[in-house]
């Protein structure tokens, strides 16, 4: 039919509505890191989805966040499927991580106000993403501290420790460590002391006159010849047992006796200042013809209290005894030998003595009184 008309116009029908766009952000305004994932086109019930996060496969969709737990790349990819018409769409996208670096900062102070150094925590500054830190010392030994530590403490003979900071849980990947060298403790702990004998005491007896003793040092100790210990205080009287001469004091913090400490000695002279000829010439003279033992003063042995003289003997150069008395104030060696003159030459002697506490007690027994002895020693020229 000539009059028929024909109209001809291009229709577009989309016969395949899926798309499985979304975008994904890397967010790291905290540690760790974690990829967003937005822009999501809207779920169709009649489809079926698949994600994949470098390869783990969500089955369904996007979690609500993905935690990045090191450094690399991650491939995200998305595909949506329509089983009715086995029409699909498929959408991936690629994220870099580089986790940035952390920096902290401290120092560690000195302090030597107690007897075992402390340190003390200044200039602390951790990044803002790490919420918690440690002190590691060199034996790994943790010291556990907070950003309100004050005085820490660290084992003796460490000199230096390690601040790691860090995220509980992630600490290989939100993490900072720093290392420093301890100021050394150069402090010296210094005592002295001095006896002086006290003359209103028997033989033996010394005050205690403490000196210059460093001021963490609050406990002093004497160590008789015994090992037997004795705490005690400045003028103190002590017993020094005869034969004694040098006396042991040692200063400690109590409860760190073997840390915080010092040792200071003192030489006492012997408390009875016998005085022995080193020459006598028994010629018949009447002028130091007679060998004889006495005191400070020319007092015989008998005027001191609390002593008593046990044994006065007197050897020739190969040892031989040549004379010998218990009763060295009555008697004195003459310088014969057997009725024969001895020969001019050097003799030695010994004298032993024994003191007790008591001036009118008779009963020293010199020969069971044994911790109160004192030998003196000493060598004479006889000539004529």
């Amino acid at each position: 039919d000539d009059n028929t008309c024909e109209t001809i116009q291009d229709i577009d029908i989309d016969l395949n509505n899926i798309d499985a766009v979304f975008t994904a952000d890397l967010n790291t305004t905290q540690c760790p890191y974690f990829i967003n994932f937005s822009g999501i086109s809207p779920i169709n019930n009649d489809y079926e989805y698949d994600v994949k996060i470098n390869g783990q496969d969500f089955t369904s969709e996007f979690p609500e966040s993905f935690t990045v737990l090191e450094n690399g790349q991650y491939i995200i990819t998305r595909s949506v499927n329509d089983p009715s018409t086995n029409c699909f769409d498929i959408y991936s996208d690629t994220i870099d991580v580089v986790y940035r670096d952390f920096e902290s900062s401290f120092q560690l102070e000195l302090d030597t106000s107690e007897c075992l150094p402390k340190y003390k925590l200044i200039d602390l500054s951790i990044d803002g993403f790490l919420t918690d830190f440690n002190i590691i010392g060199q034996n790994n030994e943790v010291v556990t501290i907070d950003a309100d530590s004050i005085l820490i403490n660290i084992s003796e003979g460490t000199t230096s420790v390690t601040l790691q900071s860090f995220v509980p849980g992630f600490e290989t990947i939100c993490y900072d460590e720093l290392s420093i060298n301890l100021e050394e403790d150069n402090r010296i702990f210094n005592t002295s002391f001095e006896l002086i004998a006290d003359s209103t005491e028997c033989v033996g007896i010394y005050q205690v006159l403490l000196g210059d003793t460093h001021i963490l040092l609050d406990s002093y100790q004497y160590t008789d010849q015994d090992g037997n210990t004795l705490f005690i205080n400045d003028d103190d009287l002590l017993s020094v047992g005869a034969g004694v001469t040098i006396v042991n004091l040692k200063a400690f913090t109590d409860g760190f006796e073997n840390t915080c400490f010092a040792v200071d000695s003192f030489s006492i002279a012997n408390v009875v200042n016998l005085k022995v000829p080193n020459l006598f010439t028994p010629n018949g003279d009447s002028n130091n013809d007679i060998l004889r033992v006495v005191v400070e003063g020319d007092e015989f042995l008998s005027s001191l209290q609390c002593i008593k003289t046990c044994r006065f003997q007197v050897f020739d150069r190969w040892g031989n005894e040549v004379f010998s008395t218990t009763d060295p104030d009555l008697v004195g060696w003459d310088g014969m030998i057997n009725g024969s003159p001895a020969p001019p030459e050097m003799y030695m002697y010994i004298i032993e003595t024994y003191y007790y506490g008591d001036p009118d007690d008779d009963e020293v027994n010199c020969s069971t009184q044994a911790e109160f002895k004192n030998v003196f020693k000493g060598n004479v020229l006889l000539q004529y």
